[in-house]
């Protein structure tokens, strides 16, 4: 079956700009601390330590405190560490002991030492692992998918238009394409 070649290409083009929209909100998603690492706003956080305590209406709650160095000036800063991956059955320290401030301490077996961050402020939030793998590869098939649709459609401009029944043309030695087609004509007679 023949396709016209127009909806082919409309095809084409619809195909790559959804692939581009999806692109575009998988690097948006995931890989929104790139922007902050070429800013300078990214640092490997160092977890000094959890606290564990109870919130509003009795649900269990995680803060974490880190230190890290600052890109430009390499002064030590520290302060709250937002999105520390804790083991869900953390151990306490002493649960035994009062609370301090903050919680109850929580084992440092029980949550990741070192993490990298996004510095937000005066506080560093973890950038998940998902995000350090799938940011890349957005901004990657991002990239790929524009320049093929830029590609495509600069090459569709310099390409001649198609036959007069706007189907593409058959090639030359394909007789039966061109009897569909209508473009086919007998040799004439010797």
């Amino acid at each position: 079956m023949l396709l016209h070649w127009r909806a082919m290409k409309t095809l084409q083009h619809v195909g790559l700009g959804v692939a581009v929209v999806v692109a575009t909100l998988v690097t948006g998603g995931y890989g929104g601390w790139m922007v902050d690492w070429a800013a300078g706003d990214t640092a490997t956080v160092t977890v000094d330590s959890c606290y564990a305590h109870y919130g509003r209406q009795e649900n269990q709650q995680v803060r974490c405190e880190g230190y890290w160095h600052r890109r430009e000036s390499l002064d030590l800063a520290d302060g709250p560490v937002v999105g520390v991956h804790v083991k869900p059955r953390f151990a306490l320290v002493d649960p035994s002991l009062d609370p301090q401030p903050l919680g109850y301490l929580i084992s440092p077996d029980s949550y990741d030492g070192t993490a990298f961050a996004v510095l937000d402020g005066d506080a560093a939030v973890v950038v998940p692992a998902a995000g350090l793998v799938l940011g890349p590869v957005g901004l990657a098939a991002l990239l790929t998918c524009g320049l093929a649709f830029v590609l495509l459609t600069r090459r569709d401009a310099r390409r001649p238009p198609a036959g007069p029944s706007g189907l593409m043309r058959p090639p030359a030695g394909d007789t039966e394409l061109r009897k569909a087609v209508g473009e086919f004509k007998p040799a004439p007679p010797a």
